[in-house]
């Protein structure tokens, strides 16, 4: 009987030692957070430099028909103070087509800011038309502009 229970005591002890092991065995295969490195597409800035060239005299000629440049001041137009909001694609049948919307910044000769609008352009096989003229906001005009 004595032989009995040394053996169930190993048995016990042995069963004992294994889900210790199984216990921290499984604490560690816990499988870590795959991080994902977002990369910026270098191509991203070109093309936006691009689009907003291809439109550079449709903006400006916009921008000064609304801002009707006097004699006091000047209307001017920086490509780097326009900044491209939003681009979708209207299908892609035989000819392609775009519309583009773009934030503009005109200021004056003297680097007076004079608004802010939001211009939207068709683009299709060439053409560009103009589809959305919206003014923003004004900024104060000094004394001395007006």
């Amino acid at each position: 009987m004595l032989e009995n229970r040394k053996l169930i005591i190993a048995l016990l002890c042995v069963n004992a030692l294994l889900t210790l092991v199984l216990i921290f065995s499984t604490f560690q295969v816990q499988p870590t957070e795959t991080k994902i490195e977002y990369t910026e597409d270098p191509l991203a800035g070109l093309r936006n430099d691009i689009i907003v060239t291809m439109l550079q005299d449709s903006i400006e000629l916009a921008i000064k028909g609304y801002y009707h440049s006097s004699d006091s001041f000047s209307v001017e137009i920086d490509p780097y103070r326009t900044e491209i909001l939003d681009l979708q694609n209207l299908g892609k049948g035989v000819s392609h087509g775009f519309l583009v919307k773009v934030k503009v910044t005109p200021y004056t000769g003297t680097n007076q800011q004079l608004g802010e609008d939001h211009l939207t352009f068709q683009i299709t096989s060439g053409n560009i038309k103009l589809i959305k003229f919206q003014h923003i906001q004004d900024f104060p005009i000094p004394n001395t502009l007006e």
